[in-house]
């Protein structure tokens, strides 16, 4: 196809029995089409595990794949909403726009929008109108039950959007009790949660499912079907005596991976005492992260230097607790190509 401008995708089939399912992917460069281009092969079984919903085939190398598998594979491995129900955000600003509950009033709450989540806390939005809500209208008619109440909830939020090539697609921070969110925001409530807010937020903002994320995102939404589909550690109601707290306290953040990285035995599990050290360096870096003043927009796109010791822990933990420590390092390299 010398004169293709667009990805041109080519279905090859035949007729054959095919029990285990198996099938494979060549992704040529540009409008040549080379033998030694990579494969990846896959079969519709792990495809349909992987997504479930969708059964979103993904584009990437064998490596992925293969460590995607490992994933799945495991029993211990549960999916978001077996921990987390998300919503959409309770202010849909085209249908509230008709309903006039927008006001100019300096004193009414500002509406959060997916461009105020960054990671770890809300910030001012990068780009966008700031729109503020009539409260009063906005309630008006609505039962204590409605969506339109979760205001009132201790959230932990995500962005809806964002662009395929953008330092990071999934982004999540503690909305404030009290605020209110356009629908390019989705949430966890404190209620709709199995597990600490401030753990789902060290999940949410890891390498790791970033990395599990873009294999099968297609465009710049995070939809709640892929959302749904992230894989999360079991959580061990087992108790240990592992004395985390001194190492934290001090930052030694070296001793503390190793410490709790010896806790994580079995790939898929989490002692509980690791996940309560999980969320207690979540909510550091909330507290680092709320005081630091941005000096310019481009600074959204990384955390303060003294958060990063503590983001770099959290995921080489993560990686023991999916049983993917040897593969860190690819995991992070392949991020920085994805970008």
């Amino acid at each position: 196809f010398p004169e293709a401008k667009l990805s041109t995708t080519i279905f090859v089939t035949r007729t054959q029995n095919n029990k285990q399912g198996c099938f494979s992917i060549r992704v040529h460069p540009g409008r040549l089409i080379e033998e030694t281009s990579p494969k990846l092969e896959l079969s519709s079984s792990k495809v349909l595990t992987f997504d479930p919903e969708n059964s979103a085939i993904p584009s990437c190398t064998q490596q992925d794949w293969d460590l995607v598998v490992r994933i799945i594979d495991l029993k211990t491995i549960l999916r978001m909403p077996e921990i987390a129900g998300s919503y959409q955000g309770e202010v849909n600003e085209t249908n509230e726009r008709e309903r006039a509950v927008f006001t100019n009033r300096s004193t009414a709450p500002l509406i959060l929008r997916g461009a105020n989540i960054c990671t770890y806390v809300v910030r001012e939005a990068s780009q966008g109108e700031e729109v503020r809500l009539d409260v009063k209208k906005f309630l008006a008619g609505k039962g204590k039950d409605a969506k339109a109440f979760a205001h009132k909830s201790n959230r932990a939020g995500f962005q809806r959007s964002s662009p395929q090539n953008n330092f990071r697609r999934i982004i999540a921070a503690r909305i404030p009790v009290g605020s209110f969110c356009f629908d390019t925001v989705s949430y966890v409530t404190e209620e709709s949660s199995k597990i600490d807010l401030d753990l789902l937020l060290a999940f949410l903002n890891s390498k790791i499912l970033d990395w599990y994320f873009r294999l099968g995102s297609t465009n710049s939404k995070v939809n709640e079907y892929q959302f749904n589909s992230l894989p999360v550690p079991t959580i061990s109601a087992e108790k240990s005596n592992v004395e985390y707290q001194p190492l934290l306290k001090k930052n030694q953040w070296p001793e503390l991976r190793k410490l709790l990285c010896a806790e994580c035995t079995k790939p898929g599990v989490m002692p509980e005492s690791v996940a309560e050290a999980l969320a207690e360096m979540s909510r550091r870096i909330q507290q680092i992260e709320t005081e630091r003043v941005l000096k310019n927009r481009s600074e959204r796109s990384h955390l303060a230097l003294e958060s990063q010791p503590i983001q770099d822990t959290i995921d080489a933990i993560l990686f023991c607790c999916y049983g993917l420590s040897d593969d860190a390092s690819y995991v992070s390299k392949r991020l920085e190509e994805m970008l």
